[in-house]
């Protein structure tokens, strides 16, 4: 994982001036209904949540911009050395997200992944021209590093690229970069389950995946649970222990930044298989690591991940 976010298609996002002194780097969670945010201040992590009403916040949605005297610059942003040597890494659950299982004796990896090239690989794919799209492999690396069975095509849409972008502009920072909540929230559920079932839930997916020791079997994103239906989840779970019986004993575990343990549980209720429901007290002692955590503690969990996960900018 942390070579495929070193590397991430969604880019290094680089800039020809070079910064003096030591880089401050933070994280936003923007999604349509909130956006939060991880970064130093004063020397601890702290996070900060409920800040989408704030004038000048990020959004999926319009081309906002944290321009001086707005709400957001002025209170969201004091005392966080926001400036020309600030790093930004986005995380979003954006609808038009895409994720697909491809074969890798197709993939390949050597050409250019034009939108003609990802039609011909994902005949059924949407909007192949709207989005910016990468190939990563079942240990979500680059799959130039190493090409394994199974890749997966990843499809962010342009216009997210672009708006968050511009958000960052008037800031002058870098933005470095943008990462699928559903991606970081997957990482999150393997690193704590290595072989088994992993159900990934957010407002706009579900993305259902079976792991071995670490590496992505196979791999489906399906519409939100609400939509859905937890009969059908369940179903495809169980499709995916006929296709690998030895992993059909493991598990489900169930990831959501949206959901509580509790209601993770309710919606699993009648599974047909065991199911893990994700707790905060699984992972490491939030409350020393980051200040402010008890708000949304998965949810701050996930940003701290993704600040781990992506290195500061070589080239700032």
């Amino acid at each position: 994982m942390l070579q495929f976010l070193s590397n991430y298609p969604w880019r290094y996002y680089l800039k020809t001036f070079l910064g003096k002194g030591r880089t401050a780097r933070g994280v936003l969670l923007v999604k349509e209904d909130r956006v939060s945010m991880l970064s130093q201040v004063r020397g601890k992590l702290v996070f900060s949540s409920g800040l989408r009403e704030l004038k000048g916040a990020p959004s999926l949605t319009n081309s906002s911009r944290a321009g001086r005297g707005t709400d957001f610059r002025r209170k969201a942003l004091a005392d966080r050395s926001v400036n020309y040597s600030f790093e930004w890494i986005f995380v979003v659950d954006t609808p038009d997200m895409q994720i697909h299982q491809v074969d890798s004796l197709r993939s390949g990896s050597a050409r250019e992944l034009t939108s003609r090239r990802v039609m011909e690989l994902v005949p059924s794919v949407l909007k192949a021209d709207l989005a910016d799209w990468e190939l990563v492999n079942s240990r979500l690396e680059p799959i130039e590093q190493d090409t394994t069975p199974v890749s997966i095509l990843l499809g962010l849409p342009k216009s997210v690229i672009k708006d968050l972008e511009g958000w960052s502009r008037p800031l002058r920072s870098i933005v470095s970069a943008i990462l699928p909540l559903t991606l970081v929230l997957l990482e999150q559920s393997i690193a704590l389950s290595p072989t088994g079932f992993h159900v990934v839930l957010t407002t706009n997916h579900t993305v259902i995946a079976l792991t071995q020791e670490g590496e992505i079997r196979l791999i489906t994103r399906v519409d939100p649970i609400k939509r859905l239906g937890a009969t059908q989840i369940d179903a495809i779970i169980g499709s995916f222990g006929d296709t690998f019986p030895e992993v059909a004993q493991h598990p489900a575990r169930f990831i959501s930044s949206d959901l509580s343990s509790a209601e993770l549980e309710n919606e699993a209720k009648d599974f047909s298989i065991p199911v893990v429901s994700t707790s905060p007290s699984e992972f490491l002692n939030l409350e020393e690591i980051i200040q402010g955590h008890r708000a949304a503690p998965i949810e701050a969990f996930a940003l701290y991940r993704a600040l781990c996960l992506v290195p500061p900018n070589p080239y700032h």
